[in-house]
This record gives C-alpha cells, sequence and structure tokens, in this order.
C-alpha cells in the first residue's frame, strides 16, 4: 500500500486489503515516522559532514533544498544528539613581533617594577617603516605607560 497513491484513498485500499482505518494509521504512526526519521538523520550526517564548517541554520536550507521539509529545531536536535557541531575556523592573529632576527635584545629593566603612581615609568620603541624601493625610516616613539 503505498500512501497518498493517485485515485486511491486510504479507505478504499484498506476496504480492499480488509483492514480497518484505525489499525493502518495505528500502524502507519508506529514505524513511518521512524523510518522518516532515519532518513533524515542520515541526509544530515551527510550533508554536515560534507559541509563541516555550516551549523544548523546552514544544514536546515541544505536539507530544504533536497526536498525535505524539516524545522530548523529539528535539524538543530539531530546535530546536538548526533554530536556534529559546527568546526569553527581558528582566530586570526597576525604576527606583531619578529622575534627571530640576528640583532641583539636588549633587557626588560622594568620588568619587576610596580609603578604606583603616574609618570614613573616611562618606555620608547623604535618603529621602522618602509618608505618603498629599500629605504627605511626610524624615530622614536615614546609612550607613558601606566601599570
Amino acid at each position: 500500500m503505498v500512501w497518498g497513491s493517485p485515485g486511491q484513498s486510504v479507505e478504499r485500499l484498506c476496504a480492499a486489503a480488509s483492514v480497518s482505518r484505525a489499525s493502518y494509521y495505528r500502524h502507519w504512526a508506529e514505524h513511518a515516522p521512524r523510518a522518516e526519521e532515519t532518513q533524515l538523520r542520515d541526509l544530515v550526517q551527510r550533508l554536515a559532514l560534507a559541509h563541516r564548517p555550516y551549523g544548523y541554520r546552514r544544514i536546515t536550507e541544505l536539507v530544504r533544498r533536497e526536498g525535505w521539509w524539516a524545522n530548523r529545531k529539528r535539524i538543530a536536535r539531530i546535530m546536538r544528539e548526533d554530536n556534529l557541531l559546527a568546526l569553527r575556523k581558528p582566530v586570526f592573529r597576525p604576527a606583531t613581533t619578529n622575534s627571530r632576527h640576528s640583532w641583539r635584545i636588549w633587557p626588560n629593566l622594568a620588568r619587576h617594577l610596580a609603578p604606583t603612581t603616574a609618570d614613573q615609568l616611562w618606555v620608547a620603541d623604535i618603529t621602522p617603516t618602509f618608505a618603498g624601493a629599500g629605504s627605511t625610516s626610524a624615530w622614536p616613539r615614546p609612550s607613558s605607560i601606566w601599570r
């Protein structure tokens, strides 16, 4: 028996098979949702593994494009139960200092100082800038540090 066969009603199909409609719907309620849930879970697993950084919203949209109607909360529940968490990209942290150079490294004389008021500790930083064609200029940039 096929659900929703064209030209055939459930009542007519049950009468032909000598089965009551109530027992047909009872049987359908026990078996059809589990099969549907299994097929949907399989689809969500395949899509989540193919698109690792996607979360439940994007996976829901992909499931709908596959022809399934599924609520986003249902997709989120399936992904949570199957531990299909989205893999996030690591945060971009630009390199701020090149510590691998051949120049002399000066000791930090203010490492153990604990200033208690303003203007107790002053530091300067020399920042080289490249102004095209290999020429460099450097200037001291004073800054007051309050800890």
